[in-house]
């Protein structure tokens, strides 16, 4: 969120808003994953049946009003001078100062950032803690040097 937006989910969200924005990402990726697992949901009609894909445009609904919002936001807070150098800004304001690219493609940009950061992040801390589990030793040698250091 702050690479893609500048953005921070406590400055503008109240601690409701945000665990529901959480949740969200989360129920999204549960159908996604269980569109790849469980072999019947494979079946588009089955998935509409069950009012899987109900849930899944709902929750996408809500993101994508979420990720509009923060563009508007960032829109309306943008310096006006597009002279200065653009390394430093953040990737939306590149995007609203180039004219090739719609709102609904920015959109969609940013709700793909999104869910692949929440995604990695989650993979990522699970073969961590796995890889913890499987080696005690490092596992007792990184609560020894966490110790140490906040001592």
């Amino acid at each position: 969120m702050r690479t893609m937006f500048d953005y921070e989910l406590e400055q503008h969200k109240t601690d409701e808003e945000c665990e529901m924005l959480l949740g969200l990402l989360e129920a999204m990726f549960q159908h996604f994953q269980n569109r790849m697992t469980v072999p019947v949901y494979r079946n588009v009609f089955v998935y509409y049946l069950a009012g899987l894909r109900q849930k899944e445009n709902e929750e996408m609904r809500v993101l994508m009003e979420f990720v509009r919002e923060v563009i508007d936001l960032k829109k309306a807070n943008m310096e006006s001078d597009d002279t200065e150098d653009q390394s430093g800004k953040p990737f939306v304001e590149r995007m609203l100062l180039n004219p090739e690219v719609s709102m609904d493609e920015l959109i969609l940009q940013g709700a793909t950032i999104i869910t692949a950061g929440i995604d990695t992040t989650k993979s990522q801390n699970i073969l961590l803690l796995l890889m913890l589990a499987l080696h005690p030793d490092v596992q007792n040698n990184v609560g020894i040097n966490t110790t140490k250091s906040q001592n």
